[in-house]
């Protein structure tokens, strides 16, 4: 009985919501709501101001700074010691070895979609262990979905007391969609102010969502590094000197080819949840007899990132769909699978031929039909399968390796900071 009241409560609660939304909308109508929406983020968006303006302030009275270094130190106390699994990444600024090196602070989110349930997010391999790896720079992390978990509270006075500690030469720091954990935009003002070069890196730069952030941020950071467009920016509307598009970088350590046998003729290592054309593709091949193994989507039957590389490096070919048009995307697999020395299928798309050329490096089909017949064509002539796959693995190796894609952040950035400092 009490189970059928609160099941009947709760439907009630959601008629009454509905109704109350159809009665505003009737009363203001719909431009009323947007007005009252914007308002509400104006709102929010004052409220932070004032938040990071009152802390900026205290920050810089010794006794308001040592409470909040405190809560800092307790922050990285309390975080987990062995996080993240990949070598010499400590994520502390007191184990800092080499001070001659430069030393960034990531702030980034800790989990997938900042759910823990979901596990680490890729920024541990694609920008702590690239970075790490490439030794040119000791490195901490600040993860604002982790703080809020932990404490309950906004991180900005922590993060702000941090930064203003010094000993960062630059901060990283990435934009979760649709999270309450992301940083008040008005506090780079105060971490740029406070000297501290910042970029911002992009991983959806092709959404229109993640544009209409972009225009609210570009101008607050020293930097914006698309990674999955090189041309989605230019909507934003803004100058290209503030703009630097790469590739998404990979941790060497873990995506490389040991030379395994390759056991397993197709795969897909992706989520189908709501991807119609990758649904398509898959069903078109099985109908055609041809086996895909699938799996490794971080939010669709999850593998931990060994295991993820472990499937690439015994694929004889990796299958990959970009976004379609108009928000066409170069993905991380496909780095991840060239680097692994798989061959890479594709479907066809304005982006990833920037990177790499269609028919050498790798081989791009237009339809369900051409898949079909370019992965029965390659799964029987191993020979120019596998010519295929050492040309893309050679160019990624050469090119698109993590070293070269943080020599060309701290390259730009300076000459940011000298444009910074002569005006």
């Amino acid at each position: 009985m009490k189970e059928r009241k609160r099941q009947w409560l709760s439907r009630l609660t959601g008629k009454l919501w509905q109704w109350a939304r159809r009665g505003v909308r009737l009363l203001i109508g719909v431009r009323g709501v947007k007005k009252v929406l914007s308002l509400q983020e104006r709102v929010v968006y004052l409220r932070g101001e004032i938040q990071v303006t009152i802390c900026s302030f205290a920050c810089r009275w010794n006794s308001f700074r040592q409470k909040f270094q405190q809560a800092y130190d307790l922050f990285q106390q309390k975080k987990s010691p062995s996080v993240f699994s990949f070598p010499g990444v400590s994520g502390n600024a007191k184990k800092r070895a080499e001070p001659a090196r430069l030393h960034v602070l990531f702030v980034t989110e800790k989990w997938c979609d900042c759910n823990p349930a979901l596990g680490l997010t890729n920024s541990a391999h694609n920008f702590f262990g690239s970075l790490d790896a490439t030794g040119l720079a000791t490195q901490e992390h600040f993860h604002y979905d982790e703080y809020y978990h932990l404490f309950h509270r906004r991180p900005e006075t922590a993060l702000l007391a941090r930064c203003l500690k010094g000993g960062i030469d630059l901060m990283v720091f990435t934009w979760t969609v649709g999270s309450r954990y992301n940083l008040y935009p008005s506090v780079l003002k105060r971490i740029r102010a406070a000297g501290i070069p910042v970029v911002a890196i992009w991983f959806d730069s092709a959404q229109p969502w993640c544009q209409q952030i972009m225009k609210k941020i570009a101008p607050l950071v020293d930097l914006n590094v698309p990674i999955d467009s090189t041309s989605a920016w230019q909507m934003t509307g803004w100058s290209g000197r503030r703009f630097l598009p790469l590739w998404t970088p990979q941790d060497p350590r873990i995506f490389y080819d040991p030379g395994l046998p390759r056991t397993i003729g197709i795969s897909f290592p992706g989520s189908l949840a709501g991807r119609p054309d990758r649904v398509r593709g898959l069903a078109a091949l099985k109908k055609a007899g041809l086996a895909v193994f699938q799996a490794g989507g971080q939010r669709e039957k999850p593998v931990s990132i060994q295991e993820y590389a472990g499937l690439l490096m015994r694929s004889k070919i990796v299958l990959n769909f970009s976004n379609p048009w108009p928000y066409c995307q170069v993905k991380g697999r496909v780095f991840e699978t060239t680097l692994c020395g798989a061959m890479l299928l594709e479907s066809e798309n304005p982006e990833t031929c920037r990177w790499f050329e269609p028919m050498v490096d790798y081989i791009s089909f237009k339809d369900e039909s051409d898949l079909v017949e370019k992965a029965r064509y390659f799964l029987k002539h191993e020979e120019e399968r596998m010519k295929v796959a050492a040309k893309g693995k050679k160019k990624a190796t050469s090119l698109y390796h993590a070293r070269k894609f943080w020599e060309a952040i701290f390259e730009r950035m300076l000459l940011v900071t000298d444009r910074r400092k002569h005006g």
